[in-house]
């Protein structure tokens, strides 16, 4: 059982520091999973910051040197391990990447503490927020109203 998990955002902050909530869960999981570390950067880069923050237990390491010009670095990451075995689970900080990969059929966990946030990421405008909270409100009502009106009836 496999588990693909970003390093950026889960393991790894932006200035570099390693982020505690991402260890406990690189830990937790490794007990019973094999861990593919994902990221966007050289090898011997990454390979440095794992053996100074002692991380040695994951299986592979999966950097940009993996994907085309052009592709997206983390769904080509995820598209490689799917390849190879079965992926259980995976793990990022990115709303959109986690977004594609549950739409692919991959089991996801989007990773947030309150101690870490990404400050690169582009929000979006309140009126767009605001308007799909109206338009999941008139599906959740729309889906109620046809249950009421199905209720009485009996099928045989």
């Amino acid at each position: 059982m496999t588990v693909l998990m970003a390093i950026e955002g889960v393991l790894r902050k932006e200035n570099g520091d390693p982020i505690p909530d991402g260890f406990k869960l690189y830990r937790t999981l490794l007990s019973s999973y094999r861990i593919v570390l994902s990221v966007d950067e050289d090898l011997k880069k990454v390979d440095h910051w794992l053996k100074t923050n002692y991380l040695f237990d994951y299986a592979d390491v999966l950097t940009d040197k993996d994907a085309y010009k052009g592709q997206e670095l983390r769904l080509r990451h995820l598209d490689l391990v799917k390849q190879g075995e079965k992926l259980e689970l995976f793990i990022d900080s990115d709303p959109d990447t986690c977004a594609a990969a549950l739409a692919g059929g991959v089991p996801t966990l989007l990773f947030s503490t309150p101690k870490h946030f990404q400050t690169h990421r582009e929000l979006r405008p309140w009126d767009v927020i605001t308007k799909e909270q109206e338009r999941q409100k008139e599906l959740v009502a729309e889906r109620y109203l046809k249950y009421l009106n199905t209720e009485g009836q009996r099928w045989e």
